[in-house]
């Protein structure tokens, strides 16, 4: 018996997750714009710790610490990753990390009052052409979008995919009634009483 050998490559590939399918083409640098974002609280107890013994940290202090530096480490590994620099470790790491929800992240990155902001923003630009003229504009300079814009942009991304993803179903459904009628005056025709 032959036994099959498959030789493994040592190379990584480096899938992109993301959960929203607007925005799939520039997913990765929504995670590391994002990620590396940082709330003013957060800033401020960073700046509160840096020179306390972390012996008199509270367990929320510590706890916190680690949170935010984690997301600092990551936030480097996503670089790398953008880069295919990775090693092994580094890779899985930010794969385990991508395979959390990027809507639900990028919300919880931004305070009450910018995603307050995102939503009046959403709400002006009401209308596809409107919208889709805010995406031409801001697409083509993601990397100069601060977060708010950033996130306006992803919204109004999904908010234009799911529209027409709407008029697709629709046009999809109106089109298997057609059918659907037709293939019943058929049958009738064909196989109804004589």
């Amino acid at each position: 018996m032959t036994k099959i050998v498959i030789s493994s490559n040592d190379k990584l590939t480096y899938p992109v997750v993301c959960d929203s399918h607007a925005n799939i083409n520039n997913c990765l640098d929504i995670w590391i714009k994002f990620i590396n974002h940082f709330k003013v609280e957060e800033i401020e107890l960073m700046h509160k710790l840096e020179g306390k013994d972390i012996s008199k940290f509270t367990l929320d202090e510590m706890e916190e610490y680690y949170r935010i530096r984690k997301q600092k480490e990551i936030a480097s590994l996503f670089i790398k990753y953008k880069n295919r620099t990775c090693t092994k470790e580094e890779h899985d790491e930010v794969l385990d990390y991508m395979n959390m929800s990027l809507s639900t992240f990028i919300a919880n990155r931004l305070t009450n009052e910018e995603l307050n902001e995102v939503s009046k923003r959403i709400d002006m630009l009401n209308d596809n052409n409107s919208l889709e003229e805010y995406i031409s504009t801001y697409d083509k300079k993601y990397d100069s979008l601060n977060v708010v814009e950033a996130y306006t942009l992803f919204r109004a991304k999904e908010k234009v995919y799911n529209q027409k993803q709407a008029e697709l179903n629709e046009q999809i459904r109106i089109e298997t009634s057609l059918r659907n009628q037709h293939l019943l005056k058929s049958l009738a025709r064909d196989f109804g009483i004589k």
